[in-house]
């Protein structure tokens, strides 16, 4: 009797350990709040009212800009919100989030998703990368796009 309460006990521990080693690897998301970014949140909520919420997140190697809207955007209001984002993804902020996530290497791609209707499809999406091919070894200038496309 004893030794099969040990053999469940062993079982169970490399079950919880087998658990713990797999949902550590996974990646994190975090939601990023620095200085810089509640500029850019604040500044993409005055674009329109029909903007409820702005969130930035990173999962390595990317940041996602999410845009949530109360209803569909005007040709003029995405424009807008395109615009604000193309300023804000400068090298320098995603240098900035990659420090706060403490990530060594650069923030590779950078996604602007807008959903219009509350729902979990995304009518209105954007990215951009800092490499111009899936090679990040490659540091020649000739692949560096610098989140410029």
């Amino acid at each position: 009797m004893e030794v099969i309460k040990i053999e469940k006990s062993i079982l169970y521990i490399l079950f919880i350990l087998t658990a713990s080693i797999i949902l550590g690897g996974c990646s994190i998301e975090y939601n990023i709040n620095t200085d810089s970014v509640k500029d850019f949140k604040k500044d993409l909520m005055e674009v329109s009212d029909t903007i409820k919420s702005v969130k930035v997140t990173f999962v390595r190697p990317q940041v996602t800009y999410t845009v949530n809207m109360t209803e569909e955007p005007t040709q003029e209001v995405l424009d807008a919100i395109l615009e604000k984002a193309k300023s804000f993804t400068t090298v320098e902020n995603m240098e900035k989030i990659a420090r706060k996530v403490r990530w060594n290497l650069r923030v590779s791609k950078v996604h602007l998703r807008i959903n219009t209707d509350g729902d979990r499809d995304i009518e209105h999406e954007y990215y951009t990368w800092y490499y111009r091919t899936a090679d990040a070894t490659d540091t020649s200038p000739e692949n560096i796009d610098a989140y410029q496309t």
